[in-house]
Parts: structure tokens; C-alpha cells; sequence
């Protein structure tokens, strides 16, 4: 069967053209072989175009520079999306005549580029009618979880106008191609995506499987710009009459994110909530994991007033169940 190298123009034996054009072993005019910082700094200079052809070969061959090459190239596509490149991974995933796991090589490549392109590219593809049903999977998972990577140190926002476009345009039967857009809008978790998921939960009313993959997907947000919604729906629910199924999601959402800036919501919703509440309470509480949220709420129970002793109660036992976890366990000598 063809596999990617058969659309490798072969103008010399594989091996060959492998060394040459994959691993070049020495510097230019000198005989020691070149680092692979070295080799790195030379494969990001290179066009997308040659990159791809690079990878293609590294595929085949096995080779241990595959991932230098496939980083180089995701580098280079987010600056430069070479649309002949892009269409001839478009081609590959969807031929007949390779292999599912060499598919999913590219849907990967696609995915960690995490570019408006590449991800516009998987949504064409999981559209498409003649992608193999495995490697759809493969695709909505690539854009449901496009938001974790986090090239150049940052989320991209960027990505979210695409996801909430085609959020907007998804049919009622594209079911698992909608729980991948909400994914990718709650991992990217843009303020307006986080919106966008939340406004779904109230207009949806009568949408029971559309409201269920949003609230899944909500659980999803780490990144700090969609605690701003959530927080308004949680701080300002009496005042603005927020949808009980959207406040308690908001809720959970931030409860699921593990960080201090979320925590402090929270805590700050419990010092005024009811002991009727004390269930939510107990519930997002216990999904408090880390150090910072423990060190912020340890830290604000001396000073901080609750409405009700039963909530404050609720949140101080919570406290000390991590205390006790976290006691280094004593060692007991047996004495001989």
C-alpha cells in the first residue's frame, strides 16, 4: 500500500536522500558533526515547503530528529500557513491509501500548531464525508484539546472567533463535532468563548444534550481569562436573575481550574451564601487541589466573616482534611 513517502518525488535511492536531506552530519566546511541546537537553529530557517518534505522522510525513516523537524515546522506554519502545505496534509488524511496511524501523525502536527489555519483545517476535515471514522476521532479530540498548547508561553485567543463561528453553525446531528468546538472554546477560554458557553445554557432551555456537552465543556477552563464570567455569574447571580443550571455550571467551572484566582471567587461567594448552599459549597470545595488556593483560603478564615457558621464550617474542615493529608507520615522504629 502507499504510504506518506509515496508522494516524495524519489529522484535517488531512500537512503540517500535520507542522510542528505534530513540529518546533515557536519558544518558547513568543517569536520565535527553539528549540535542539535545547532541543527535546530538551521532547520527554523528553512521555508515550510522544505520542512514538510523534511518530515515526510523522518516519518519513514524512523529517524531520531523527528522531533526537531515537526517543531521547526509547527514554528513555521504559524508564521508562514503555506497553503500548499496545508493542502497536501489536507490530501494525506484524506487518502484512501495510508495507514490510520500515519493520519493521525498529521492530525497531531495540525493540532500542536494550534494556529487559525491548522484549526480550520481540522474542521473542514472532521466535516469532511470521506475522512475514515478513527481518524475523525482523532480530529475532534485534536480541537476539543487545541487550547493546551501553549506556543510562545501564552493561550491563544486567537483560535476562539473560529471555534465560536462554528459553534454557531453546527447542526443538531454533528454531535460529537459540537462537543469538540465547545471543548476547544473551554481549553482556549477566552472571555467571549466562556460567554458564548454560558449563553448556550440559558437560550438552550429546551436542548437537554446541547446543555449537557456546554456544562462538560465549562469543566474544561484554565485559562485565567474566562474566570470573569463565571465570576458574574457567581458574585451577581440575585441581581442579574442568572439561570440556576448556568450558576451552578459557573460554579463547578471554577472549582475544576485549581488556581488561586478562581478560589478567590468562590470564597468570596461563600462568605455571603446561605446554608441552604452548603452542598455546592462542600462540592467545589473539595476539588480545591492546590497550594495557592489552600494557602489563600487558610489564610482569610481568620479575618474573614461568613453569613453562615455552617458554610464557614464546611470550608475550615475542608481545610484541615488537606492539613492531615499533607502530614509527613511518622516513622515508627521497632526496637530490636
Amino acid at each position: 500500500s502507499n504510504r506518506l513517502h509515496d508522494n516524495i518525488n524519489h529522484d535517488q535511492p531512500f537512503q540517500k536522500k535520507a542522510e542528505e536531506k534530513i540529518m546533515p552530519r557536519v558544518k558547513k566546511g568543517k569536520k565535527e558533526p553539528l549540535s542539535l541546537d545547532e541543527y535546530f537553529s538551521e532547520l527554523k530557517q528553512l521555508p515550510a515547503k522544505d520542512l514538510w518534505e523534511k518530515w515526510k522522510i523522518a516519518i519513514i525513516n524512523h529517524g531520531p530528529e523527528i522531533n526537531l523537524i515537526q517543531a521547526a515546522l509547527e514554528k513555521r506554519l504559524r508564521s508562514d500557513p503555506d497553503p500548499e502545505v496545508l493542502n497536501s496534509i489536507r490530501e494525506n488524511i484524506e487518502s484512501d491509501n495510508i495507514p490510520s496511524d500515519e493520519k493521525a501523525i498529521l492530525v497531531d502536527l495540525l493540532t500542536r500548531t494550534a494556529s487559525q489555519e491548522s484549526l480550520g483545517l481540522l474542521i473542514d476535515l472532521a466535516q469532511s464525508d470521506i475522512v475514515q471514522s478513527d481518524v475523525k476521532d482523532n480530529i475532534f479530540a485534536g480541537i476539543s484539546h487545541i487550547g493546551k498548547y501553549q506556543w510562545g508561553g501564552r493561550y491563544h485567543e486567537e483560535l476562539s472567533p473560529v471555534l465560536e463561528t462554528e459553534w454557531g453553525n453546527c447542526s443538531e446531528d454533528e454531535k460529537s463535532l459540537k462537543a469538540a468546538i465547545a471543548g476547544g472554546l473551554a481549553s482556549v477560554g477566552s472571555c467571549s468563548g466562556v460567554e458564548l458557553l454560558l449563553n448556550t445554557i440559558v437560550q438552550e432551555k429546551d436542548n437537554q444534550e446541547t446543555i449537557e456537552i456546554a456544562t462538560s465543556a465549562l469543566n474544561l477552563i484554565r485559562n485565567p481569562s474566562g474566570i470573569s464570567p463565571l465570576a458574574d455569574n457567581l458574585l451577581f447571580h440575585e441581581e442579574n436573575a442568572v439561570d440556576p443550571v448556568a450558576f451552578e455550571a459557573s460554579g463547578d467551572a471554577l472549582s475544576f481550574m485549581g488556581s488561586p484566582d478562581a478560589t478567590k471567587v468562590l470564597l468570596k461567594w461563600a462568605k455571603y451564601a446561605d446554608k441552604e448552599d452548603s452542598i455546592s459549597v462542600e462540592r467545589w470545595f473539595s476539588r480545591v487541589r492546590d497550594p495557592g488556593s489552600f494557602a489563600l483560603i487558610e489564610g482569610s478564615m481568620d479575618s474573614d466573616t461568613f453569613q453562615s457558621e455552617k458554610i464557614r464550617s464546611i470550608i475550615e474542615n475542608r481545610i484541615n482534611q488537606h492539613k492531615k493529608a499533607s502530614s509527613p507520615v511518622p516513622i515508627q522504629v521497632v526496637p530490636k
